[in-house]
């Protein structure tokens, strides 16, 4: 019983620890492309956002004016 709990614990934890990393690339992924997208609009760039599947991070890039 405590062998159950102990496993248990230990996968709640590690659902736990893989949402914040995951949260945190999230994080860090908004903030980049923001800046990205900020210094294009800045330049008179066009913005583009390329979404990717449902486990990948969206991606920002910048088309400069003609």
């Amino acid at each position: 019983m405590l062998k159950n709990k102990v496993v248990l614990l230990a996968a709640i934890l590690l659902i736990v620890v893989a949402a914040v990393i995951r949260f945190n690339q999230i994080q860090e992924n908004h903030e980049a492309n923001k800046v990205i997208a900020e210094n294009c609009i800045d330049n008179e760039g066009t913005v583009i956002i390329q979404e990717g599947l449902f486990f990948t991070l969206t991606s920002v890039t910048c088309e400069e004016g003609l």
